[in-house]
């Protein structure tokens, strides 16, 4: 099992953590216990809210891809970060 992980700031302030486990290809997203207490606090998409049962791998995956450029730009992208 190879957990990937990466953290998720909103300047100084951890908002959480993005968590991909290779082994079964999950996609997670953990937000920060102070974030959620922060009164500026909000949630990275209206799809992974901050309470409740967490937004599923596939709703993660979803967010994450639409982040990353498409066509020839994620091409170029992915070959020189590959």
């Amino acid at each position: 099992m190879t957990l990937h992980t990466l953290n998720v700031f909103d300047g100084n302030a951890k908002v959480g953590t993005l968590e991909y486990e290779s082994l079964d290809e999950r996609f997670s997203v953990h937000y920060d216990e102070g974030w959620r207490r922060a009164e500026e606090a909000y949630s990275i998409s209206p799809h992974i809210p901050m309470l409740g049962s967490g937004a599923s791998s596939g709703t993660v995956r979803r967010f994450l891809e639409n982040l990353l450029p498409e066509g020839r730009a994620l091409d170029i992208v992915a070959t020189t970060f590959q």
